[in-house]
C-alpha cells in the first residue's frame, strides 16, 4: 500500500511511515489528519483517542470510516436464516443485534464525543444494499478475519455450506444492508 501511495501521490512533501499505529514513532503534533477506513476497531479503545491527540496538530482532523451491517427487511431474512450454519461451524453471531438503518452510532463517535480533547464531532451516514451471488458472498466471507483464522477443513465446510444455502434457499442472491459512516472530529 505504501508503494502504491508513493506512486499515486509522488511528492517530496509526502512522508510515509510504516508501522503499528499505536507504536510507530511519528513525533508529536506533526500531522494535519489521521484517516482510517474499516480498520479503526482493531485499535485499543484508549489508543483510538490518545494517539490522534498526540499525533495531530491543534486543529487537526481525525476521520474514521466504518461499515455497519444493519437490520433491514431488504435482506429477505437471510442473516437470521443463515445463523444456524454459522453456529454449526463455530462462527455464530455473539454480539448485540444489528441496529436499524437510522440507529447506527459508531463506537468511535461516542468515544470522540465524550472526550473534551475533541470538538466538531460529526457523523455522516451513507446507506445502501450490497448484493452478492452465492460465489460472491463466499469470496466476501473469505475476507473476514474470523473465517481466515478457521482451520482449512472447518473454513471449507462453512464456505461450502453457505454457498449451497444461498443457491438453494435464496435464489443465488444475498443482499447485505449496510450503512457506511464517516466520523470526523477536530483536536482542540
Amino acid at each position: 500500500m505504501a508503494a502504491k501511495l508513493r506512486e499515486v501521490l509522488s511528492s517530496p512533501a509526502l512522508t510515509i511511515t510504516i508501522g503499528d499505529f499505536e507504536e510507530a514513532d511519528v513525533g508529536e503534533h506533526g500531522f494535519d489528519a489521521v484517516f482510517s477506513a474499516t480498520a479503526y476497531h482493531w485499535i485499543s479503545p484508549k489508543a483510538q483517542v490518545d494517539r490522534p491527540v498526540s499525533a495531530l496538530k491543534p486543529g487537526g482532523v481525525i476521520a474514521v470510516v466504518d461499515l455497519n451491517q444493519v437490520s433491514s427487511p431488504d435482506d429477505k431474512g437471510f442473516f437470521a436464516a443463515a445463523q444456524p450454519i454459522y453456529e454449526r461451524h463455530g462462527e455464530g453471531h455473539a454480539g448485540p443485534p444489528a441496529p436499524e438503518r437510522n440507529a447506527v452510532d459508531p463506537p468511535i463517535h461516542r468515544a470522540l464525543r465524550g472526550d473534551p480533547r475533541f470538538s466538531n464531532v460529526e457523523v455522516r451516514a451513507y446507506d445502501w444494499n450490497q448484493t452478492y451471488s452465492a460465489a460472491g458472498y463466499r469470496k466476501l466471507m473469505l475476507s473476514y478475519s474470523g473465517t481466515q483464522m478457521m482451520t482449512p477443513p472447518a473454513r471449507q465446510g462453512l464456505l461450502d455450506d453457505m454457498e449451497n444455502f444461498v443457491r438453494q434457499q435464496f435464489d443465488d442472491q444475498v443482499t447485505k444492508p449496510i450503512v457506511v459512516t464517516l466520523t470526523t472530529a477536530t483536536v482542540t
